[in-house]
């Protein structure tokens, strides 16, 4: 399976990051920086994407399996193309899944910049309310100190993954489900250092500065706060991030 028009040229997997990101623009998917897998690549993860899925005996696609950023490019190229061989879901008139790494290895992988929404890195909710502990986990996707800086992770799901150290610089977590989700020191924003959160650096009123805010995503650089904060719901969930 190719994922780029018959008549288009693609280059050749020595030229050089710059080059294929001028192509990936022209064919349409500008968040692309990788070269194209080969061949025998793209045949195995076509294979993986028809793998059965069985929570209780925890098989899922890519269970097991190491994935590059190349490797989650091309698959999103496949499942925006509408690929009969990417499960998206969605046939009952509910919003399509998105790619499905349940139990795969992601862990240091630049996602940076990926449109990653409904990402499926672990059980929904409501699957999870059947499961048991070890059948989330045996789900969970490793993603420990991977980037996901500006990754679009609306309704994405994360129960149990372990997102140990990983980048969420601004990246967009809209309706994101981090039940259960590991996430060690990536909650470093929300923690006073010298009388001072990075996330709300400007409220030293005593009686307001504990009561912490949770914010769609964050400034790369002073790690403020930045876009609509909540102060309810999302603060007892990062309070009880902080308590684990």
């Amino acid at each position: 399976m190719q994922d780029h028009p018959p008549s288009s040229v693609s280059p050749s997997t020595a030229h050089e990051a710059e080059t294929w990101q001028v192509y990936w623009k022209e064919q349409g998917q500008p968040w692309r920086s990788e070269p194209l897998i080969d061949e025998e690549r793209q045949q195995r993860l076509s294979v993986c994407t028809q793998g059965e899925i069985d929570i209780e005996q925890g098989k899922y696609p890519f269970k097991g399996m190491c994935l590059s950023r190349a490797d989650v490019e091309w698959l999103l190229a496949a499942v925006e193309q509408g690929s009969a061989e990417v499960r998206t879901g969605g046939g009952d008139g509910r919003k399509p899944h998105g790619l499905d790494v349940r139990g795969a290895d992601l862990s240091g992988v630049d996602l940076s910049h990926l449109p990653l929404v409904r990402l499926r890195a672990g059980l929904s909710l409501e699957e999870g309310r059947h499961a048991t502990v070890e059948q989330s986990r045996q789900a969970a996707a490793n993603l420990a100190k991977a980037d996901l800086s500006y990754a679009q992770l609306q309704g994405a799901q994360f129960g149990w993954a372990t997102l140990d150290e990983a980048v969420l610089v601004e990246a967009h977590l809209e309706g994101a489900d981090l039940g259960k989700a590991s996430l060690k020191h990536a909650m470093s924003l929300c923690l006073r250092k010298g009388g001072a959160r990075a996330d709300n650096g400007d409220q030293h009123d005593a009686n307001f500065r504990d009561y912490i805010p949770f914010y769609e995503y964050f400034h790369g650089e002073s790690g403020r706060g930045v876009g609509a904060s909540h102060q309810t719901g999302w603060t007892a969930v990062v309070a009880n991030l902080l308590q684990a």
